[in-house]
């Protein structure tokens, strides 16, 4: 965490199991509530699936990438691993100290997500 000029600042990472069921992710230990989340994500399958998205309060957009096309969405990244198995986040939201992510699954989608965030207040 770094304090300067007003700015609380935190990054982590964590895992995603491709596997695991939708539902939620919880992320705490930050120190704040954020007021926006910078994510970056890939996906080990294949080196070439990655995504990047950004999150408020009350809004949020990202782009991923996957070996046969592209995905937009209004919530957070998507770990993809073709266009039928993928893991989203459907919502975040930000809580006292960090923030929850859910998720929502489609299809059979194996191994593991990796995703680094910048937490902003």
């Amino acid at each position: 965490q770094t304090a300067a000029a007003g700015l609380d600042a935190f990054a982590g990472n964590t895992t995603r199991d491709m596997t695991a069921a939708a539902g939620e992710q919880a992320i705490t230990g930050v120190g704040f509530q954020p007021a926006g989340i910078l994510f970056l994500c890939c996906f080990d399958q294949d080196g070439n699936v990655a995504g990047w998205g950004i999150h408020s309060a009350s809004a949020g957009a990202s782009f991923s990438t996957y070996p046969t096309g592209q995905f937009a969405n209004g919530s957070g990244v998507g770990l993809f691993v073709d266009g039928t198995n993928y893991q989203y986040m459907s919502s975040v939201s930000m809580d006292a100290d960090g923030f929850t992510i859910t998720w929502d699954k489609g299809g059979s989608p194996t191994g593991t997500g990796h995703i680094m965030y910048l937490c902003l207040a």
